[in-house]
């Protein structure tokens, strides 16, 4: 904890998930750690968004299946899976 917050043993919902998630060594300065936690926080919200739209797309992908996209792209057997498996090989 932080100094001035040990003495009255209380934190704020910030200063709480700042000590829960202070997993950067001590020895970096105190403007390298801020560095740090904002690189992990802008990378977990693209990596968040991310998952969100690859989602989205193969419910959207699954969704045009069934109102008629195997006829209209003459898919038969297993040709939407491949499809599919490509597609999400793709965007890992």
């Amino acid at each position: 904890m932080s100094s001035n917050n040990t003495k009255s043993g209380k934190l704020g919902p910030w200063g709480l998930f700042k000590e829960v998630f202070n997993w950067y060594p001590t020895n970096y300065p105190a403007n390298e750690r801020k560095l740090l936690f904002k690189l992990d926080l802008s990378i977990l919200a693209f990596a968040c968004l991310w998952f969100f739209v690859k989602y989205l797309d193969q419910t959207n992908i699954s969704n045009a299946y069934v109102n008629g996209l195997k006829e209209d792209f003459k898919l038969n057997g297993n040709q939407l899976n491949n499809h599919i498996a490509l597609i999400s090989e793709e965007l890992r």
